[in-house]
């Protein structure tokens, strides 16, 4: 009995490959192309992620920026307020201690603690902008 190329007869319902070569060569290029998209789908995803972190990062700091120039601009726009309101009073007082200097060597010392209660009330409204 020969049983060089002898080959079992196939299954019932099922067709003798007339070249079995072919099937493992398709299995392999199928394999390959599914790893193929697999690390292409993985590559995407990765730069896809990358991408949303540095968008958020930079949105983050863009937005951090605007606040620290808002929170600059405010304490700026607070202090030359401040500054003008004391610069107002310090004027206010210096005028009327100027008036009431002149209208005192008639009328007696009256007039100057006037102004120094004037000055005393525009300091304690104008207490809290300095806090």
């Amino acid at each position: 009995m020969n049983t060089v190329g002898f080959e079992p007869a196939p299954l019932a319902g099922t067709k003798r490959l007339a070249r079995p070569e072919l099937c493992t060569f398709t299995a392999v290029i199928a394999f390959a192309a599914a790893a193929v998209v697999v690390v292409v789908v993985v590559v995407v995803v990765v730069v896809v992620v990358v991408v949303v972190v540095v968008v958020v990062v930079v949105v983050i700091e863009a937005v951090v920026i605007v606040v620290a120039v808002v929170v600059v601009v405010v304490v700026v726009v607070v202090v030359i307020v401040v500054i003008a309101a004391v610069v107002v009073v310090v004027v206010v007082v210096v005028v009327s201690s100027s008036s009431s200097s002149s209208s005192s060597s008639r009328s007696g010392n009256s007039s100057s603690s006037s102004s120094m209660q004037y000055l005393g009330w525009s300091l304690f409204f104008l207490l809290p902008l300095l806090v």
